[in-house]
């Protein structure tokens, strides 16, 4: 993302306002109960900040408003994360999406509850903007959808056992109601793939979307498409195949209850 953007800006201010109180990240996190990996995500300008949590910063670093009017001005607008926006018009364009994730369940099969834990630093705004988003796998014609998962994914707990409960019986849901296709990698199948990324089929060609710890994109140069499909069919020859992946989400569901 650009080194201007309104999030990337809005970052460096409050790490500019916490470090001139010698707060560290772990400390802010702790004042305003949130956990120090969001506020690392908020100060690089991963993630945009919810207005709720400018507010709490603002009292916490002594910053006397000035975050929470920058959010207003230039933040409160959009529900997506730097980078997303494009993306999720292509998206709704698509005849096909394939995807990879490797650590959160794809966010077009995200339950209310589960998007509601994962972005709770980008508010409610940003639960509202993903919901509607996945208004494309209902609407008259469909883009066909399939994702490879990490069975990290399913084993990952966001939330309490219900909010895991509820996400693992939406998937079964899903693929029971052909909206989507869903495989697992084995954990440690292929070690060092990570990340996550996207392929859309839009208009005859195909465009991507990248996302990884430091950086979200959008992709259209033909080296790097032919990269992530390469990577993509190894995760397909490594993935359990449909039904054996229904049954390791059943499974791993059945274990949640019994831990």
């Amino acid at each position: 993302m650009p080194p201007s953007s309104p999030p990337t800006v809005w970052g460096a201010l409050l790490k500019h306002y916490r470090e001139r109180i010698g707060l560290s990240q772990e400390k802010l996190a702790q004042r305003i109960n949130y956990s120090s990996a969001q506020i690392a995500s908020v100060e690089t300008g991963r993630r945009k900040p919810s207005e709720e949590l400018a507010r709490l910063c603002d009292r916490a670093t002594g910053a006397e408003g000035t975050l929470t009017i920058l959010f207003t001005m230039f933040l409160g607008h959009s529900g997506f994360m730097p980078g997303f926006e494009e993306w999720s018009k292509l998206e709704h364009e698509a005849t096909m999406i394939r995807g990879w994730e490797s650590r959160l369940v794809p966010g077009l099969l995200q339950t209310p509850s589960y998007m509601a834990e994962i972005l709770r630093v980008d508010g409610p705004e940003a639960v509202d903007s993903r919901r509607t988003r996945q208004g494309i796998l209902t609407k008259e014609l469909p883009p066909v959808v399939r994702f490879v998962i990490d069975e990290y994914v399913l084993r990952h707990p966001v939330g309490d056992p219900s909010t895991m409960d509820g996400q693992l019986e939406y998937l079964e849901q899903v693929v029971a109601d052909g909206l989507a296709h869903v495989q697992v990698v084995p954990t440690g199948a292929l070690p060092g793939v990570g990340g996550a990324f996207a392929l859309a089929s839009v208009n005859g060609r195909t465009v991507a979307y990248e996302e990884s710890t430091i950086r979200t994109r959008v992709l259209t140069d033909e080296w790097d498409l032919h990269q992530l499909e390469v990577v993509y069919d190894r995760l397909l020859g490594e993935a359990d195949a449909p039904a054996r992946s229904l049954e390791r989400i059943q499974t791993v569901r059945n274990e949640l209850w019994r831990s």
